[in-house]
């Protein structure tokens, strides 16, 4: 009963993947279409409203999730101080809330929440059902070039083909752009990626989902499955390029939130 009261109450995207919801809840928070925009924003500090607004919805998730397990062994949500890069942590009673650096983690502990922030880049998320390890990532260009989503894969196991993934809401390629230094770098990685735009402008255009996968399966996971959500085109989702274009000032910062969680 409580847990339904939670799916009607909180604005997200589950995940559409082959781990048993009993199992594994993964998710992004989705609704940005509020009349505040920042109503269920977990990052977005422009001034002293918008960061109490930040801290109470980081609040009211965590209490949602506490309620979707046995209180008594929940310990609550790990965050990370993100930078588009590929340290990654394995997340532990010991080290659980500290401030950890980086844009990548995963654990085989119960009662522990993962959760990064994205407005365009990629939320990626990992589990393997016979172990219950979870995992997840955020991954811009900076660091699907780097290889975060396949650092990620092989420090959760020796076998990556164990590892179902869920690429989650990101912006899609017609609407990301990119400059020619970035195209080079791209070009030598995964040229399948790339295209130019039909119109006469020929802007130069990346894939970012699909590097996610094509990495993943480079790495060895097999079962990859893909939001297809467009952060750029949904008015619902926070979307920087989107919010840099309109030249939204209050909404540059916003982040939504992508989360996995052992049930």
């Amino acid at each position: 009963m409580l847990w339904s009261w939670i799916l009607k109450n909180i604005p997200k995207k589950l995940s559409n993947w082959d781990i048993p919801p009993s199992a594994v809840l993964a998710f992004s928070t989705w609704g940005a279409d509020q009349e505040d925009y920042f109503s269920f924003g977990f990052k977005g500090v422009v001034n002293e409203e918008s960061k109490e607004l930040v801290a109470s919805n980081r609040d009211r998730l965590n209490e949602w999730l506490e309620s979707a397990v046995d209180k008594e062994n929940f310990l609550g949500l790990q965050w990370l101080d993100q930078v588009h890069g590929v340290e990654c942590f394995e997340i532990k009673q010991d080290n659980f809330g500290a401030t950890l650096v980086g844009d990548a983690m995963w654990t085989n502990e119960t009662g522990l929440a993962l959760a990064v922030l994205s407005a365009d880049c990629v939320p990626i998320v990992l589990a393997r059902e016979d172990s219950g390890s979870i995992g997840i990532c955020h991954a811009g260009w900076k660091g699907l070039v780097q290889d975060v989503p396949g650092i990620l894969a092989g420090e959760m196991t020796s076998c990556p083909s164990e590892l179902s993934a869920w690429i989650g809401p990101s912006i899609s390629q017609a609407n990301y752009e990119i400059g020619p230094d970035v195209w080079k770098i791209l070009e030598q990685i995964a040229p399948e990626t790339l295209r130019e735009s039909p119109d006469s402008d020929k802007k130069r255009l990346a894939d970012l989902s699909l590097l996610s996968e094509i990495l993943l399966r480079r790495a060895g996971v097999r079962n990859i499955f893909q939001s297809r959500l467009c952060t750029y085109d949904n008015a619902e989702a926070f979307s920087y390029r989107r919010a840099a274009k309109n030249n939204s000032q209050e909404s540059l910062g916003a982040r939504m939130a992508t989360v996995v969680m052992r049930l």
